[in-house]
């Protein structure tokens, strides 16, 4: 494709104009603009310009021509994504040099999507699963907003309704804003549920993570030890759901 420049300053796209005051949402790298990662549209825009092959455009201002990403959908888990969505897990896991193994710790990932019934969410690229996303409700009232406590022999944080659980993806798919809007969606259903507050565990190592947790809201509010095969140490965030 071949965007046009307009007398306006303006690029053309398919059913897209990219005016001179929407600079501020790209980053320049060498030789092309891309989408910053902070000023990406809301999901359901998202959603829209990936079915329109709009999202992620790429262009040399110099040669005036365009290179299109796949784009990006964030979609519902179905039965069938089950063993990539479960790939998408163990490549982070081998990644971070974690232990992977048939522990009941991987168990709601041979089960997906039936093991989280309130919501679990895939990021599709070139037909190819590439991140993953969850929300589980609590069963039971969680005591002491904001605080640490113990529920079933197990720390979690308190004043919480429901906890983001299994964000992931693969490492060649990162910086493009997926996971922010796995994040978002899982807070909009979240929202759709009544929920106030979510609760997240994070592995200490995933640092980029916990960067974009906070950008979102989070506050950290303790550690514990995870119950994965290799004891890793967490930090727990609570996530306020301000109306959207």
């Amino acid at each position: 494709m071949t965007p046009t420049l307009a007398p306006s300053g303006a690029w053309h796209f398919p059913s897209t104009t990219l005016q001179p005051q929407d600079h501020s949402l790209f980053q320049r790298q060498p030789g092309v603009l891309t989408l910053t990662e902070g000023h990406l549209p809301d999901p359901a825009t998202l959603t829209t310009w990936a079915d329109e092959n709009q999202i992620r455009a790429i262009f040399n201002p110099a040669q005036q021509t365009t290179t299109w990403l796949t784009p990006i959908r964030i979609r519902p888990c179905e039965p069938e994504d089950a063993p990539q969505a479960a790939g998408v897990v163990e490549q982070v896991f081998t990644d971070y040099g974690f232990t992977w193994d048939d522990s009941d710790y991987f168990q709601d990932l041979s089960e997906l999507p039936g093991s989280y019934p309130d919501g679990f969410w895939v990021a599709e690229q070139d037909g190819r699963i590439v991140g993953v996303g969850g929300l589980e409700l609590h069963r039971s009232h969680f005591p002491g907003p904001g605080q640490l406590i113990q529920m079933d022999q197990e720390t979690r944080i308190g004043g919480t309704q429901g906890e983001l659980v299994r964000l992931y993806v693969l490492a060649s798919a990162r910086r493009q804003g997926i996971a922010r809007h796995l994040c978002e969606c899982i807070m909009n259903e979240a929202r759709h549920r009544q929920c106030h507050a979510l609760e997240i565990w994070s592995d200490k190592l995933f640092q980029e993570a916990h960067q974009l947790y906070e950008r979102l809201g989070a506050q950290r509010i303790g550690e514990r030890i995870c119950p994965d095969p290799d004891q890793s140490p967490e930090w727990g965030y609570l996530l306020p759901l301000n109306p959207a």
